[in-house]
C-alpha cells in the first residue's frame, strides 16, 4: 500500500511513523491490559483488545480502498 499511495519523496517518513506506531501500541497495551485484568479479570483482556481489532478491521473496510 505504501509502494501504491504514498509518494516516493515521503515514503521513508510513512515508514517511520508505522514503525514508530507500532513500538507505541506496544507501550499502551501493557500498561492498559495489567489495569483491565486488575480491575476485572484476565480473559476481559482478550475480549477487549479482539473487540478493538473488530472495531480497526471495520474502520479499514470503510477507508482503504483503491
Amino acid at each position: 500500500m505504501i509502494a501504491k499511495w504514498i509518494p516516493l519523496t515521503e515514503r521513508s517518513k510513512l515508514i517511520t511513523l508505522i514503525n514508530a506506531g507500532a513500538q507505541f501500541g506496544t507501550i499502551i497495551s501493557l500498561p492498559v491490559s495489567g489495569l483491565i485484568a486488575a480491575n476485572i479479570n484476565w480473559e476481559s483482556v482478550f475480549y477487549f483488545f479482539g473487540a478493538l481489532g473488530c472495531v480497526w478491521f471495520f474502520f479499514w473496510i470503510l477507508l482503504v480502498f483503491n
